[in-house]
């Protein structure tokens, strides 16, 4: 029978263990399943780059090690809420924030529903804390009457070493997993700490992630004044220069069918530069006169020192001697300046000057002037009214970027104020030592928890100690003392569990809500659902403030790097832009200037005066000035004089006393010098009086009369088509104008990815850096409470067995016939105290329950041991009742 005792026992403590195990893989496994099922079941339409990345952000802001305590907690949440805020929204139709508080009231069933998996965890805490409270004062007192294990019973059964054992490995695996805990309480607590002060906190954070987006709408509202403004304003002036041209784009539309105006200019410019040409003509005849006679005296001279060094050389007849003189006497001077004779030229031109050539030119410019003048008065009406509706739609659009600036400083002004805000409640917080007293709170609670579970690994380990030998042994390593120990823990868990519990119902609120209803929708704002919620948050804010910006819709476009205009729904603001850039009215009055009745007057632009002058002129025209520049430009000698002279110095002729021969070479050679630089001064005349000068003045004349014939004939044709295809190319140009600035500012002007990555910073400073410890500790805490009670449990059962004081022993056959006789008085001197007290305990019982039955001669006194051999009727030793009764009291 013991030992089927012992087996029951021992599968009963396998059992224990295995369903602790069950247990933490029943805990941990649908958590983590929960929380990868809810991230990968994204919306069909979201992008999977951006939620990889989302999620690597989130990532990259939290510790590694504390990322499985993350995904636990939200996995649990993800369980816990499996609703999302818009499904509710969809049944009561919330239209505002204020509409909330009512529904709370009115539709509270409803937000039971949506809220069930708060509502039971928070019943279950509530429970929890109930249960507690009453065992903490109903478990002590009931100890203190004998029961609930308070009764001390001495005897150690057959099974209780196995099951002491069973209970004190189960306790000390749940004392690791409550260590585990208690290990992410202190970190997360202390992260807590670093949110809430010192450099780097939430409140730095937030301050700096709305401060840090006004940069972007300074830089915004200069990209739009500059694209919608400056660029309209540079492009207007523009087209109405093409505009102011039209007058000269009908005369070159006649040039280009005569070269009318061409030739008109090219006289005209001519006429103008007839006094200057008549001077360089004069300078170039006094010049040239000087030369011809500087050349002849230069040529004289030659003659002279040729004669006198060839006579010398004669005497000698080496070679170096018959060289200089082959040299001597090829020098000669090779140039004739007659051959520039600019007389005929001088001569035309006065005469041109005299028969008012200049008034002549005058007047027939004026006659082109008359048709510029013409197209200038019918089309500068109608230019007016254009830069008239040009100048309105600049007024709108200045318009349009002032209230634009305005609002952006509101919103600047706005930022500013919440950050100072924030900044100042920081400075409250701090004052008021709110941080430190959060920290030494929680760290309080991880503290108790610490102690409980070293309370009980003390009392485990009193398990390798010897069974106490008395109730009251307290001064040696007895289990006696591991139960004390073990009751002191469960003492600190009952002290401590109903504050542990509020704590976690409060934080599992707080911060529960927080990420569900808002975090988890902001962050994983790619999944369809996210998005539904997020839109119904909108909806709410813009109906409670009057605001028309939806928050979270600019947050999710502006991922997309989208425009200013695109992001904010400036379009539902009013600011249309096909309205603001209407260029429909500058359109048509520009487009109205294709139909003005243009008539091109009759011009006279040559009289026979002119063509006389002109005929005169071509006399002038006609010289050969290339032929005068390359006289001109020719070398004054045949042989360089001063070449010439380095000869005769030589050595072989030094003897024959050409010095001054030498000499007279070298200062001839400078006046060379001299004649060649005038005369490239007279040829740079020259060059000035051909680029003056038209080339056939009677051409000039004749394209002027064909020119008379085309206007008079096709002038207003040709106005027409100017015009015509001016005016076509300015409207494409307005229309082209208008589009791109439309396009600019909706799809490229103000891409507002910085304030997506600002307020990406603010919200996961919020949501991932003080959010998600403070969800890890009280999923920590929770972790632990949950495990305390069987820890409890534990606690209470293993005391019980600590306290026992006699042990249980069993006897042993053995195959051995010389069998120690003392072992077996001993083991049986055990057992027999062992039945004898078992015998007591049930005479106590059939006392306790019919008195009658009571044989006062039975007295039960504490047993008396006996040694071998000692006798039953010894001394001091009641006989048992009856051998009938013993089984019944025995059983009993």
């Amino acid at each position: 029978m013991a030992t089927l005792g012992y087996s029951t026992q021992r599968r009963k403590s396998v059992r224990i263990i295995l369903f602790s195990c069950v247990l933490l893989l029943c805990v941990y496994l649908p958590e983590v399943h929960g929380a990868d099922s809810a991230w990968s079941q994204q919306s069909d339409g979201g992008s999977a780059e951006l939620e990889v990345d989302r999620e690597a952000d989130v990532r990259s802001r939290v510790d590694v090690v504390l990322w499985p305590v993350y995904v636990l907690y939200r996995g649990f949440l993800y369980v816990v809420q499996l609703q999302y805020f818009n499904e509710l929204n969809d049944v009561l139709d919330l239209q505002s924030l204020d509409a909330i508080g009512e529904s709370f009231q009115n539709d509270w069933e409803e937000w039971l529903l949506y809220l069930i998996g708060f509502s039971i965890c928070a019943g279950v805490g509530l429970l929890t804390f109930v249960v507690m409270v009453f065992a903490g004062f109903c478990v002590p007192c009931c100890r203190c009457c004998g029961r609930c294990g308070g009764k001390r019973s001495p005897k150690d059964g057959s099974n209780s070493q196995c099951r002491r054992n069973c209970y004190s490995l189960s306790l000390g695996l749940i004392d690791c997993i409550l260590i585990l805990g208690v290990v992410c309480m202190f970190v997360t607590s202390d992260k807590l700490r670093a949110q809430l002060e010192g450099n780097g906190t939430i409140f730095d954070n937030a301050a700096s992630g709305l401060t840090s987006i006004e940069p972007y709408f300074t830089s915004t509202m200069d990209e739009i004044n500059q694209t919608a403004l400056l660029n309209y304003a540079a492009a207007s002036d523009r087209i109405f220069e093409e505009l102011a041209a039209l007058p000269k784009d009908v005369l070159k539309e006649i040039d280009d069918s005569s070269n009318g105006v061409q030739a008109i200019t090219i006289l005209y410019n001519f006429s103008e530069n007839l006094p200057g040409l008549m001077v360089t003509l004069h300078s170039v005849e006094s010049d040239v006169f000087y030369l011809q006679n500087k050349t002849a005296a230069l040529n004289s001279s030659i003659i002279d020192v040729q004669t006198s060094i060839i006579s010398t050389l004669q005497k000698c007849n080496d070679s170096s001697c018959l060289w200089a003189k082959n040299q001597t006497e090829l020098l000669q001077v090779q140039v004739d300046y007659s051959i520039v004779n600019v007389s005929v030229a001088i001569t035309a031109i006065d005469d041109a000057t005299k028969d008012n050539f200049p008034d002549h030119i005058k007047s027939t410019r004026n006659e082109i002037q008359r048709i510029y003048e013409t197209v200038t008065n019918a089309t500068k009406p109608i230019i007016e009214e254009a830069q008239g509706a040009a100048d309105a739609v600049e007024k709108d659009i200045s318009q349009f970027v002032i209230e634009l600036d305005d609002e952006a400083e509101d919103v600047i002004a706005e930022l500013f104020n919440a950050s100072e805000l924030i900044r100042d409640y920081e400075e409250t917080t701090a004052d008021l030592n709110i941080p430190s007293y959060v920290y030494c709170g929680l760290f309080g609670l991880a503290v108790l928890i610490c102690l409980t579970i070293f309370t009980n690994l003390i009392g485990i380990l009193y398990c390798c100690c010897e069974p106490s030998k008395t109730s009251d042994d307290c001064c040696s390593c007895t289990r006696g003392q591991g139960a004390h120990w073990l009751l002191a823990g469960a003492f600190l868990t009952f002290f401590g569990y109903w504050l542990m519990i509020i704590v976690v119902m409060a934080m599992f609120v707080a911060g529960g809500l927080a990420y569900t209803e808002l975090c988890r929708n902001v962050i994983y704002f790619d999944d369809s659902n996210s998005r539904q919620v997020l839109d119904v948050f909108d909806r709410l804010i813009m109906n409670t403030t009057g605001n028309s910006l939806a928050v979270f819709d600019t947050y999710i476009t502006c991922a997309d790097n989208e425009s200013l205009y695109t992001a904010f729904k400036l379009a539902e603001k009013g600011y249309n832009l096909t309205e603001i850039f209407n260029l429909t009215v500058l359109e048509e009055q520009i487009d109205a200037i294709k139909g003005l009745p243009i008539t091109i007057p009759e011009v006279k632009l040559i009289n026979e005066t002119l063509s006389d002058i002109m005929i005169v002129l071509d006399q002038a025209a006609d010289l050969d000035y290339d032929y005068m520049k390359e006289e001109l430009k020719k070398d004054v000698t045949t042989v360089d004089m001063d070449g010439l002279a380095d000869l005769l110095n030589q050595t072989e002729l030094s003897k024959l006393n050409l010095t001054t021969d030498v000499e007279k070479l070298r200062s001839l050679s400078a006046e060379a010098r001299d004649i060649t630089l005038l005369a490239n001064r007279v040829s740079d005349s020259l060059d000035s009086i051909t680029a003056t000068m038209p080339e056939n003045f009677t051409a000039l004349g004749q394209v002027l009369n064909a020119t008379e014939a085309v206007i008079e004939t096709n002038g207003s044709t040709l106005s027409s088509r100017a015009i015509n295809r001016t005016i076509d190319d300015v409207t494409e140009r307005v229309t082209l104008l208008a589009n791109e600035m439309i396009d600019d500012v909706e799809n490229e002007v103000g891409r507002c990815r910085p304030v997506y990555d600002s307020a990406t910073y603010l919200l996961d400073s919020v949501c991932v850096d003080a959010l998600y410890p403070l969800n890890c500790y009280w999923f920590s805490l929770g972790w632990c409470l949950f495990f305390l009670i069987p820890h409890l449990i534990l606690s209470f059962k293993l005391s019980n067995l600590f306290r026992k004081t006699i042990r249980y022993k069993t006897h042993k056959r053995s195959s051995s016939r010389n069998h120690d006789k003392t072992n077996k008085a001993d083991v049986g001197e055990d057992n027999f105290a062992y039945e004898l007290t078992e015998a007591l305990e049930a005479y106590r019982k059939e006392i306790a329950k019919n008195p009658q039955k009571a044989n006062h001669q039975f007295i039960p006194r504490p047993s008396i041991q006996r040694g071998a051999g000692s006798s039953s009727t010894s001394a001091g030793f009641i006989p048992p009742p009856p051998y009938n009764q013993h089984k019944k009291y025995k059983a009993g």
